[in-house]
């Protein structure tokens, strides 16, 4: 058995050292060479005849490397096993002075670096932690809205050549400069809701406008989200890239649509027959050229209704996802922990050897506050009991692979699929963590004080832009 002797740096580094004695790796590999020498058909020699002196000459050092190799590693992670050494990344071979050699074998001597994680003595996993979590309220204004977008989506579409407040525009843009077109400028083709402008003069003044005439927009004033969103998402440039605020805008094509009927039979379509009846219990829906004024009414107040409960859904759903967002705020800053942010920095660089230091640089602060929170989540899941057996990973890819071919997955087929995904470390890694979020912030929630808060969904929209 090896010799293995560590020597802590400080609290968040150490150096393992391994010595191994020629007696702990020169009969395996004897062993592989014996094996080589059985099987190798060599010219001018019959098959298993070749002097076994020929066989170390030609492979006797790459047998020696893997057999060492393979012998550390086995010493090294049973070190760590064994002693419950909580390592960050992988190990960092450090450089060896004495190259392995068939032709001297001896003792030889290997050291590792080590990142350690940090002890986390967990804080504020108790009632006298409050965590706010939003009662978002519901009211007509919003319902109506929703019915008027409901509407919409069942309507016809026009293309008229006049512009009015709710239409949506397809137009080109030309980035300016000074006034005039910029040399080199961003020049797309994008669309434009016009009740959705952030600038509500110029919402008013296209009102005036028909296809084909020109206006100057300044282009984040376009809908009201941050610049980096509309340079991404509305132009397709990286955050970043340097732009300039004021477009000129030519109007290629005007989109309107008409109002649907509020029409049971819209409504069943919309919503499927479980839901229609769940409103018209006992009546039939049935397409007809001509709505009466009852109909409209009703259907009017069912799809309100139907609509202010997925509403509620939905802004439960955000608010609880909001709430946990808090939640990890909060636990990651009171249980701050310290990385050994150099040699994590080392072993990025030795896993990717595309990666420069400048990327390295770049990303790290975004690495390590991911890093950070995981360790502190995987404190709070120890103290709360909660885990995920590695079968309930498989099963959890499998339903995500049903999930996505609709359920029509043969056997053999969900076999290879399923070893295809589980021999991706990383997206393994993300499920297991996945479902350790799912289950830990239910058991955080009910050992901490959760204060419900009533707000207005304009507010709640408003703080979900922050």
């Amino acid at each position: 058995m090896a010799n293995i002797v560590r020597e802590d740096n400080d609290n968040l580094t150490a150096v393992i050292t391994i010595n191994l004695t020629k007696d702990d790796y020169e009969p395996v590999v004897k062993k592989e060479l014996s094996k080589l020498q059985k099987k190798a058909q060599i010219k001018g020699f019959r098959k298993g005849k070749v002097p076994v002196s020929y066989i170390k000459k030609m492979y006797g050092n790459e047998v020696l490397a893997q057999q060492v190799n393979d012998l550390l590693s086995k010493e090294l992670h049973g070190y760590l096993e064994d002693n419950k050494v909580n390592v960050l990344g992988q190990p960092i071979p450090l450089a060896n002075d004495k190259a392995v050699s068939i032709n001297s074998m001896e003792d030889y001597s290997f050291k590792f670096e080590l990142g350690l994680a940090p002890e986390i003595k967990l804080k504020g996993l108790d009632a006298s932690t409050e965590i706010s979590k939003y009662k978002v309220k519901i009211n007509k204004k919003l319902i109506d809205q929703e019915i008027k977008s409901w509407r919409k989506q069942l309507g016809e579409q026009t293309n008229p050549d006049d512009v009015e407040g709710e239409d949506i525009l397809t137009v080109d843009v030309v980035e300016l400069d000074n006034g005039k077109p910029k040399a080199g400028g961003l020049e797309r083709e994008i669309k434009m809701a016009v009740d959705l402008l952030k600038n509500k003069k110029l919402a008013k003044e296209l009102t005036k406008l028909k296809k084909g005439d020109s206006f100057e927009l300044n282009i984040f004033e376009l809908e009201d989200n941050k610049p980096d969103f509309i340079k991404k998402q509305v132009l397709g440039v990286a955050p970043e890239t340097e732009v300039n605020d004021l477009f000129t805008a030519t109007i290629k094509e005007i989109e309107r649509r008409k109002l649907g009927d509020l029409s049971k039979f819209n409504f069943a379509n919309a919503f499927g027959q479980a839901e229609f009846d769940k409103y018209f219990e006992g009546e039939e829906a049935t397409e007809q050229s001509e709505i009466s004024p009852e109909e409209e009414k009703a259907v009017e107040a069912a799809v309100g209704k139907k609509l202010k409960e997925d509403l509620g859904n939905y802004y439960d759903s955000v608010a609880k996802q909001r709430m946990y967002r808090k939640v990890q705020e909060f636990f990651a800053k009171e249980n701050a922990v310290d990385l050994p942010d150099e040699f994590l920095k080392k072993w990025i660089a030795t896993s990717n050897k595309e990666t420069t230091a400048e990327d390295i640089e770049k990303d790290y602060d975004g690495f390590s506050e991911g890093l950070r929170w995981s360790l502190v989540k995987n404190k709070l899941a120890e103290e709360l009991e909660v885990k995920v057996e590695y079968e309930e990973v498989i099963a959890s890819i499998q339903d995500g692979i049903r999930s996505y071919f609709g359920g029509n997955v043969g056997q053999a087929q969900m076999d290879q699929l399923t070893q295809t995904v589980m021999q991706d470390k990383n997206a393994v890694e993300k499920r297991f963590q996945e479902m350790i979020s799912t289950r830990l912030f239910p058991k955080v929630e009910e050992k901490i004080t959760i204060k419900e808060e009533s707000i207005s969904w304009e507010e709640f929209d408003e703080l979900q832009k922050e």
